[in-house]
């Protein structure tokens, strides 16, 4: 069950990231000093405040015990994918994509609040338990970067397609910048969400309720797998397939960033490997 302060630092970042989304948006168009002061104040108010209450978990539960929150680990996300947009704003790069990032922190903030009860698993203070969570949400930032660039690519690029001389609305940043900026995110987090799975599959291990054929059953783990099997699609291609670049990389991206956010959601709520 969710404190007060909990629900009252989602609410608020919620609507700080929101208010930052929109400022990002509304600067597509040209310079506007209130847009601006929306998305630093924005950004400074959601990541300040919920960073501060997972500063408070963990000093009160330690990291273990706090990354197995299902509120905690979900508003990390929240945050880490706020720092990377504010980022972005701040030095002026990519244009329109810190608004993508903002959007979804809102939503993670959000969803934090419906899906984030307390898992109820055993605790454990293993090293490789905090490891795990942290490679796997910082995994979870990368690919939600790469899925979100790829968004706005084909969005950008439809815009081309319809209208080949003006600079299309969504975005901001050439189509270029967003293909190389899609590869970077995803070359940065498949080692770490491979990491990630492997010391799941140890966390697994040990423990006794559980037992190793349980992760064919689990949908937060077969969601996982699959999303694995298209990030390393992706990376051989990089690699050793140039050709499959542009609107098929990006199409590539944004499912692998849907099936990893659905791995992220059902982790709360049907997954028997975290509950």
């Amino acid at each position: 069950m969710m404190t007060g302060t909990e629900i009252a630092t989602g609410l608020v970042s919620a609507a700080a990231f929101a208010a930052a989304a929109v400022g990002a948006r509304r600067l597509l168009h040209g310079p506007d000093v209130r847009a601006t002061a929306a998305v630093r104040i924005g950004a400074a108010v959601a990541i300040l405040s919920s960073s501060a209450l997972l500063i408070r978990a963990v000093v009160a539960e330690g990291p273990a015990a706090a990354l197995q929150q299902g509120y905690e680990s979900m508003s990390l996300l929240a945050v880490l994918t706020g720092l990377l947009a504010a980022g972005l704003h701040l030095a002026r790069t990519l244009r329109g994509l810190d608004a993508f990032l903002f959007a979804f922190a809102a939503l993670m903030e959000a969803a934090a609040l419906v899906f984030g009860g307390e898992a109820s698993m055993p605790s454990t203070q293993r090293p490789w338990f905090i490891s795990h969570a942290l490679a796997i949400t910082l995994s979870g930032v990368f690919f939600t970067a790469a899925g979100l660039a790829g968004v706005a690519y084909l969005a950008a690029y439809r815009g081309l397609r319809r209208r080949p001389v003006r600079e299309p609305s969504a975005v901001g940043a050439s189509l270029e910048s967003l293909d190389r900026f899609g590869r970077t995110a995803l070359i940065l987090g498949f080692p770490l969400f491979t990491y990630g799975i492997l010391t799941g599959m140890c966390g697994i291990a040990h423990r006794r309720d559980l037992s190793f054929a349980g992760m064919l059953t689990d949908v937060t783990a077969l969601l996982s797998l699959a999303a694995w099997g298209v990030y390393a699609y992706m990376l051989i291609c990089s690699l050793w397939r140039p050709n499959v670049r542009g609107p098929t990389a990006a199409a590539l991206a944004t499912v692998g960033w849907v099936v990893v956010t659905t791995a992220f959601l059902a982790r709360e709520l049907m997954s028997p490997l975290h509950q």
